[in-house]
């Protein structure tokens, strides 16, 4: 995942739900000045790398896009050929991951590799309009794939060398979502609309001329603005560089903080420990990895959105205005999801148990609606019109509830298991996710190109299996608010979880 812009409103936050920090505790002289002058420095630069996350997700989105205007019939794609290929991007990240795990201390001393990578995706998205069959298009959505993937775990760790270690923003797969798709879907009505583009087969190689160029154009920028290595950039003044030794060393001590705790006894008897104690948390872990495998099937929608929109409707000749159409069920959760983002920070002031009824009521509520809405895409099939795609939607709103209570929860689940087994949990989780998003491309065509009640019913499942992992993850989170103590170990741990939201939303 790309590393979510610096904010200003990250400087001296004090959260219930964060660990807390004396910012004086070194006796520095202006460390106020000096870390808001480098917070801003740091937002400027890696406002770049923010960008760059948008085109990727926006690349990866364009091929159903394509799909409406000629461009399985210019490669002469089966139903599961098109399939394959819209999983060849998710295929590609697996590598990157693994290269990332063995690796990722050497990446960490080369931060230009994310820019490098990012100029390379440029390339690889231009040559996309040049392919002419399943072969090809393959292999050059597996190489977008990895070069992504590369380009946002690497800007990630760049993002997290030079970021101060307390709790900020959500992670920007959440927040951006919405915006992804909009964008996405505007900008190929767009290019529809230019007159050179013509009504041929040929109008989707377009879509991809013009985002390799913007990709391009944003990862050579970005290359020129990287905040390169805090060990070896020249630009940081010399108390810039001690704030910035002093974030690592705080970094440092809170990974050390991590011990494992027993589990949290059966409600009822505080001192009571079952014979299922010892194999509860690796029940819980395959029950949660399932379950999530199935709820990112449900969020292949984002990817498909276009074929869905067009197929439930039954549009015979989609054209530009129905791009543009298309973009209308996801302006109210972007806006939304916006001031998630804006207010944040305010949000994260409140006390930790209000803080947590309004992350839950806010989950469960958009989940809900979430459900309805693929139950009347079922039973009412087109009698409502589009109302049931704009509640489809909000899924993505309670996604941010999800991720908070995913991360806090599963960290007190795996706290009572021994270190190694916590770093495999963690990876299956991770790649859990990547097998529902594989699946979720599979389940498209599992009748045929059109958007029938079978599909409906399989994002309806899903759906409903990603809130009982919320209500699980709910729980462990009320279990740990009412302990301090493990709360505040738990939080210690949320470096090692967001290696799950790295493996998941890159």
């Amino acid at each position: 995942m790309a590393g979510p812009s610096v904010s200003g409103e990250q400087v001296g936050v004090n959260v219930p739900l964060l660990p807390r920090g004396d910012q004086h505790e070194d006796g520095w002289e202006d460390e106020i000045e000096v870390e808001a002058k480098l917070v801003k420095t740091l937002k400027e630069r890696m406002r770049p790398f923010g960008i760059l996350y948008l085109l990727a997700r926006v690349i990866q989105n364009t091929i159903p896009i394509a799909a409406l205007f000629g461009f399985r019939e210019a490669l002469a794609l089966s139903p599961m050929q098109f399939s394959t290929v819209v999983a060849a991007y998710i295929i590609g990240k697996i590598p990157a991951i693994l290269v990332s795990e063995v690796f990722g201390r050497q990446l960490e001393r080369w931060p230009t590799i994310g820019p490098a990578a990012a100029v390379a995706l440029g390339f690889i998205t231009i040559l996309t309009g040049f392919t002419t069959n399943f072969a090809q298009i393959f292999l050059v959505r597996c190489a977008s794939g990895f070069l992504a993937s590369t380009m946002i775990m690497c800007n990630n760790r760049t993002h997290q060398t030079w970021h101060k270690p307390k709790g900020g923003l959500p992670q920007p797969a959440l927040y951006s979502i919405p915006l992804i798709v909009i964008i996405g879907l505007v900008e190929a009505a767009a290019v529809l609309y230019q007159p050179f583009v013509g009504q041929g087969p040929a109008q989707w190689k377009f879509m991809f001329y013009l985002l390799g160029i913007q990709m391009l154009a944003v990862a050579l920028y970005a290359w020129y603005r990287a905040p390169g290595c805090p060990d070896t950039a020249t630009w940081p003044s010399y108390s810039e560089r001690q704030l910035v030794s002093k974030w690592k060393s705080e970094r440092d001590q809170r990974a050390q903080r991590r011990q494992p705790i027993e589990p949290h006894p059966a409600e009822g008897d505080d001192n009571a420990v079952r014979w299922y104690s010892p194999i509860l948390p690796y029940v819980k872990i395959l029950y949660i990895a399932v379950c999530q495998m199935f709820f990112w099937t449900a969020k292949s929608v984002e990817w498909f959105w276009p074929l869905i929109f067009v197929g439930y409707l039954d549009i015979e000749n989609p054209g530009p205005q129905t791009l543009l159409q298309c973009s209308a069920p996801w302006i109210l959760p972007g806006c939304i999801m916006m001031l998630y983002r804006w207010y944040w920070g305010k949000l994260m002031h409140k006390p930790a148990g209000l803080f947590f009824i309004l992350m839950d009521l806010t989950g469960r509520l958009c989940f809900l609606v979430a459900v309805v809405g693929w139950g009347l895409v079922v039973w009412a099939h087109r009698g409502l019109q589009s109302l049931p795609l704009f509640m489809v939607t909000l899924v993505y709103v309670g996604d941010i509830p999800y991720d908070q209570a995913f991360r806090i929860g599963i960290s007190g689940i795996l706290k009572s298991a021994i270190p190694w087994k916590q770093a495999s949990a963690i990876r299956f989780l991770g790649f859990c996710c990547i097998a529902g998003e594989i699946l979720g491309c599979y389940g498209w065509n599992a009748r045929g190109d059109s958007f029938g009640q079978g599909l409906a019913n399989i994002y309806l499942s899903s759906v409903a299996s990603g809130l009982g992992v919320f209500s699980l993850c709910s729980k462990e989170l009320a279990y740990a608010l009412k302990r301090p103590g493990e709360r505040r170990e738990s939080q210690g741990q949320e470096s090692d979880m967001e290696m799950v939201q790295g493996s998941s939303n890159v």
